[in-house]
């Protein structure tokens, strides 16, 4: 289905036709990207090993996080993406580029870009929805409030 580019585009468009291949095979972004700084969990496939890992950022075609886990190209596994403390967006994932992470922290010295594979059209809304409300208040890192320590009370 062809994209009326006068009109804003729905959060709702299906997520595969949020990445595209250029004119070499590479991959390019179809949609604006959120910097949020989130926890998410990959779910490795052929075991139980689960990684946590921390979002860079997120759009409604995937996201890009940070960790040393060796993660093959093309590789689909399930990722648990922490929209808030309390609500998590449970889907698969491809590994659609890893690369070295420059000035990395310890645990977290690859760059993994992981495209959703089955949000559908609820989770779809439900990250929409989700990336309006976190986006709304982040620190210089992409640390949402609701992630933030309260300082102590005196």
């Amino acid at each position: 289905m062809p994209i009326d580019r006068a009109r804003k585009p729905s959060p709702r468009i299906r997520a595969t036709e949020d990445l595209a291949t250029d004119s070499n095979g590479g991959e390019r972004r179809g949609s604006g990207r959120a910097r949020l700084a989130i926890p998410a969990y990959l779910h490795l496939p052929g075991g139980v090993t689960v990684v946590p890992v921390r979002t860079t950022n997120i759009s409604r075609g995937g996201f890009l996080c940070l960790t040393n886990a060796p993660l093959e190209l093309g590789t689909v596994l399930h990722a648990r993406v922490q929209l808030s403390p309390h609500e998590a967006l449970d889907c698969n994932a491809q590994v659609v580029r890893v690369s070295e992470s420059a000035g990395a922290k310890a645990g977290e010295g690859l760059q993994v870009a992981l495209r959703f594979v089955d949000l559908g059209e609820a989770g779809e809304g439900k990250l929409a929805d989700a990336l309006e409300l976190l986006g709304d208040d982040v620190d210089h890192d992409g640390v949402p409030a609701a992630y933030r320590s309260k300082p102590a009370a005196p």
